[in-house]
């Protein structure tokens, strides 16, 4: 399977350094990986990332979910590549491990990586032999401040906003990089309407009441 499409934008500090705990933690043979945070925090982005650089050095596939890691499982006959579960929070008790022993034990890959949202970590703390496995846990949380701004201005570097708009936006959107994109490019083609005049905080509020707006 291939990983799943997403905005094109730079990753955040914390996605880089997400990835190259990963990547560490896969670069022996028999390494199991955990990718951990809460929706809209880049997840999936930093899978995909994994599954590039891991496509091109170890032959790397991906699974969109449990049922396709298994699948994946069941049809490889040799021991090579990493095998990436994205969703893997959905799991139900026990399968991880089973997944985890199905692809390392038998063996048909050399390396697996776990991702998911919260309930995860709850799953391997509920199986201790697959919880000791784990090499490496990265954990991706929301953004501080001064990051969803470092955000906003690179994504779009001609985008005037007021400090207040920034921090209207950051609180808006909780940190959460998901949701600081969506406002941000709305925020642009609001700014692209009279690029002569910076946007505020009260710009801002009302991009987020047409976004609840058209939610409804």
């Amino acid at each position: 399977m291939t990983p799943r499409s997403s905005a094109t934008t730079r990753p955040t500090a914390g996605q880089e350094v997400a990835l190259a705990r990963i990547v560490y933690a896969i670069e022996e043979p028999g390494g199991v990986a955990v990718l951990c945070g809460p929706a809209g925090t880049g997840v999936s982005t930093v899978l995909q990332m994994v599954w590039r650089r891991c496509a091109h050095d170890r032959g790397g596939l991906i699974a969109g979910s449990v049922t396709e890691a298994r699948q994946l499982i069941e049809c490889r006959r040799t021991a090579s590549g990493v095998l990436l579960v994205d969703d893997a929070h959905l799991a139900a008790d026990g399968e991880l491990e089973r997944i985890v022993t199905m692809a390392l034990v038998q063996p048909r890959f050399d390396g697996v990586v776990l991702a998911g949202q919260g309930r995860l970590l709850s799953l391997l703390h509920r199986a201790p032999p697959l919880d000791a496995r784990v090499r490496i846990r990265a954990v991706l949380r929301a953004l501080t401040e001064a990051e969803t701004g470092d955000l906003v201005r690179g994504r779009h570097p001609g985008l005037d906003c007021l400090p207040a708009a920034l921090r209207t936006l950051h609180e808006i959107a909780a940190g959460i990089p998901a949701a600081v994109v969506r406002l941000a490019d709305l925020a642009a083609v609001l700014g692209a309407d009279d690029p002569t005049r910076p946007l505020d905080g009260h710009d801002i509020e009302a991009i987020h009441r047409r976004l609840v707006a058209s939610a409804a």
